[in-house]
């Protein structure tokens, strides 16, 4: 059975879902701005299509038009497909071909990440297509399922070009939005359609610097409540600037630290290392780092001997259907040049230098490229000023309290104080990057 065969009271009961019919479930959803080239083509087209008014000059003039402002408003960090067969379960009749089906991914040779289905209605008649839709919807929350994909909602469409209709898949319930939204007010549409995607690809960046061993029990609940007030789907990154752990550079705890422990429950995705994680010992430095269970970054450090040392350099992690790349850079504790190399199994070099290195190496491997320093806000502002390529710069070590970000040559510069004062939070989102402290 193909989804085209389905109805909605069929796909209701077969799949046991629970349907909920809502006017104007999607009416609060803000608009969007467009783009003027946009707004003046469909003021062209719908005309048009009208005018030819047949299925297939609507969703070549319209429909196609509207995804393709949707990839763009995205950076292409979506893509949509037309006519692609979407073959899920044939035992379940999870099979056919999808007039248009939007994915959470930039890769455009086949599906991944399915997020919109769109139908176009027959006769224009839009209720008549809900079946298909859901069905399709269902195919598509089975494929993620399958596929490991983390999204929690999925959007369905119903649409004669003109007229447009939405529904909403989470779990086992259905929500129908029984209002009708016309083309004649495209930021409307196109607001609704954003909003499908904004939680799916915006990233909250949490992030810290500096504990020197003050976050407690109570802190870290707090840390925590506040991560969980994301939905379910919204993709989050927890990031530490260095210096967490109590000792200093010239003494470690042979049991190893227990806030990296502590920060490992929290679900940290790295941290950097700051002058309380070195040592003169590479031992004692990885005995430090002994209870991390997430990387530690350190692009500018390295074993004297040419042997391993307990950090790396960087991470390429994927949040969002978007590769994030993070790399660490802190104060050269030890250099070949100070009286002191010689007492040092590692050394350190410029952060400068490692930094052009890598923003080099990760640039074409990454949407967003963040710094993770423990440098200090003057070198920090001198590194952006230095590497405009940067999307970010999450900085420690002056323990500076910046209520917003501060932008240095197109660079945002975060940093969070000390002591588990403050917990940073920053959204990174379509190309814009706000920020703001959370008290801890």
């Amino acid at each position: 059975m193909a989804y085209s065969n389905y109805s909605l009271k069929r796909v209701v009961q077969q799949f046991g879902l629970t349907l909920s019919e809502q006017r104007g479930a999607f009416s609060a959803v803000a608009s969007c701005a467009l783009p003027e080239a946009f707004v003046l083509r469909l003021a062209e087209k719908v005309p048009l299509a009208v005018a030819i008014n047949t299925e297939k000059a609507r969703s070549e003039l319209i429909v196609a038009e509207v995804l393709f402002e949707l990839r763009q408003h995205f950076h292409q960090r979506i893509s949509f497909f037309s006519g692609v067969e979407f073959d899920v379960d044939r035992e379940a009749g999870l099979t056919g071909f999808c007039d248009f089906l939007v994915s959470l991914s930039p890769q455009q040779l086949f599906v991944t990440a399915p997020v919109i289905a769109l139908v176009e209605a027959k006769n224009d008649n839009l209720p008549a297509a809900f079946g298909q839709c859901l069905a399709e919807l269902v195919g598509a929350q089975r494929f993620n399922q399958n596929e490991g994909n983390t999204i929690a909602s999925l959007y369905g469409v119903v649409t004669s070009g003109v007229d447009w209709m939405f529904m909403r898949l989470q779990e086992d319930t259905v929500t129908v939005d029984l209002g009708e939204y016309g083309i004649d007010q495209p930021e409307r549409v196109f607001g609704i359609l954003v909003a499908m995607i904004i939680p799916l690809v915006r990233v909250h960046l949490f992030h810290t610097n500096d504990f020197h061993g003050a976050l407690t029990d109570e802190k870290a609940a707090m840390l925590a409540a506040a991560r969980a007030r994301l939905s379910g789907d919204e993709p989050w990154l927890l990031l530490d600037a260095g210096d967490a752990v109590k000792a200093g550079n010239l003494g470690f705890n042979p049991f190893g630290e227990p806030i990296l422990e502590r920060m490992s429950q929290l679900g940290y995705s790295a941290m950097t290392l700051g002058n309380r994680e070195t040592h003169p010992s590479l031992a004692a430095v990885r005995t430090k780092l002994s209870k991390a269970t997430f990387p530690t970054l350190c692009a500018n450090g390295y074993a004297k001997s040419g042997g391993t040392v307990p950090f790396v350099p960087s991470v390429l992690l994927e949040r969002g259907g978007q590769k994030i790349g993070i790399f660490g850079l802190t104060v050269p504790m030890a250099t070949p040049k100070k009286v002191d190399a010689a007492l040092w199994d590692n050394l350190f070099e410029s952060p400068f230098e490692a930094a052009k290195r890598l923003v080099a190496e990760l640039r074409p491997q990454c949407d967003l490229l963040i710094a993770l320093t423990h440098l200090g806000i003057a070198q920090d502002r001198k590194l952006a000023e230095a590497l405009p390529e940067l999307d970010l710069i999450v900085g420690g070590h002056t323990h500076v309290v910046l209520e917003q970000p501060e932008v240095v040559n197109g660079v945002p510069i975060v940093q969070a104080g000390s002591h588990a004062r403050f917990l940073g939070h920053v959204i990174l989102d379509a190309g814009s990057v706000t920020g703001a402290l959370l008290p801890l």
